[in-house]
């Protein structure tokens, strides 16, 4: 799963970039569709933990769930609690007084659903304003829902014996209900940012992916002779021409779409993509597993820039929205000038202005850097001390035997 890493790695840039372009005056013209990246995300989420967790015979709930406790909160916690000082600004979410808009007890439960990560589970039944204080941070809450389920899921997972057919049932329900949604609310981040549909079913046939290709590999593994070891060759390099074909459609088609909405046509693609495009990226990731690097897509995916990305992806996604807006309260009080508020209402990103475009030569390498900082002084330690604690408790459990 080496190019997986390479591929996160460059969803991250994309997703990155995607935002940036989205704060400025440039958004109705360029539109990158970086929500389409969720798919992929959540997708190699449930193919990494199936074909991880899949051959242990049981789950230890508690230490999982600590694990990925360890793994997100923190930085969440602090890109968050970063967010709140934004209230105070013409770049947070409400023009002049925020109080006026949004009444203390609401503030005080919004504060509370973000830093529970709850806040994406009941955004269907709560009449607040916004919902995430951090944006990117939907995504966590969300992911956080597919974590707490997926040690019960999995279980039953493990029983499927016609995966494919499975993989079929659980993409047609999630485009049927995501598109119902759509259809009756008209409102895209309704439709596609709830904790069921579409996210539920695209991690979960993520797992079925990485058992059907755990299953796979370790099949190859126990039957391995000279002679398959050549079959094997074969078989990547039959599938290396499957991963640049598909990496190159896919792609080309976003770009085509980018193209059409800077013509003033509006496809919709981050929703008809994100929906219906699934078998797309599922099918990246799965020729990426069996044509062993040997594709060009590969070969980039294994670059040890995109690796390094991936390794600090999560950080740079929580941290890029607060830096956008703190990078504009900083541009204005030195070139309040830059900040056009003329625009038609809809272009309009913050109450504030669109940050300048040469804005972005800003925040993205600080958002890599300051990103690069949290994982190594926050994220990493954290999961150091998760390591620390289970060895000991495996220690003490060694000492009672004996």
């Amino acid at each position: 799963m080496k190019s997986h890493e390479g591929l996160r790695g460059l969803c991250c840039l994309w997703v990155l970039l995607f935002h940036c372009v989205e704060f400025t005056s440039k958004r109705t013209l360029i539109h990158l569709n970086g929500s389409v990246a969720m798919t992929v995300f959540f997708l190699l989420s449930g193919f990494s933990l199936g074909a991880v967790h899949g051959p242990k015979e049981n789950i230890d709930k508690l230490k999982f769930y600590r694990k990925r406790f360890l793994r997100t909160y923190p930085v969440h916690f602090i890109t968050t609690f970063a967010c709140l000082g934004l209230i105070f600004t013409d770049f947070g979410w409400f023009p002049g007084n925020p109080w006026a808009y949004v009444t203390p007890f609401q503030w005080a439960t919004q504060v509370f659903l973000n830093f529970s990560l709850i806040n994406q589970w009941v955004m269907c039944v709560t009449n607040l304003h916004y919902y995430a204080l951090n944006g990117p941070s939907w995504f966590l809450s969300v992911l956080w829902f597919q974590y707490i389920v997926f040690p019960f899921t999995l279980p039953l997972l493990k029983r499927v014996k016609e995966r494919i057919s499975w993989i079929l049932c659980l993409y047609v329900i999630q485009a049927t209900l995501s598109s119902f949604i759509y259809l009756t609310t008209r409102w895209f981040h309704v439709a596609t940012m709830n904790i069921i549909t579409p996210a539920f079913f695209i991690f979960h046939i993520g797992v079925l992916l990485g058992l059907w290709m755990h299953d796979l590999v370790t099949e190859e593994k126990e039957t391995i002779t000279s002679n398959n070891e050549k079959s094997s060759d074969k078989t990547a390099k039959m599938w290396a021409p499957v991963t640049d074909a598909t990496t190159f459609v896919y792609f080309f088609l976003l770009i085509s779409c980018t193209i059409i909405d800077s013509r003033g046509y509006k496809c919709k693609a981050d929703f008809w993509f994100q929906i219906f495009g699934v078998p797309m990226p599922a099918l990246i990731i799965v020729s990426l597993t069996l044509d062993r690097g040997k594709s060009i897509f590969a070969r980039l995916c294994l670059s040890k820039a995109l690796k390094g990305v991936s390794r600090i992806g999560m950080s740079v996604y929580l941290v890029q929205e607060p830096l956008i807006r703190y990078t504009c309260v900083f541009l204005q009080k030195i070139s309040p000038k830059a900040f056009e508020k003329s625009f038609p209402e809809e272009s309009v990103t913050m109450p504030g202005g669109n940050m300048p475009f040469w804005g972005i030569f800003i925040v993205m390498p600080l958002a890599l850097v300051i990103g690069a900082a949290l994982e190594h002084y926050v994220a990493r330690p954290c999961l150091e001390t998760e390591k620390y604690s289970s060895r000991l408790l495996c220690g003490r459990k060694e000492m009672e035997k004996l």
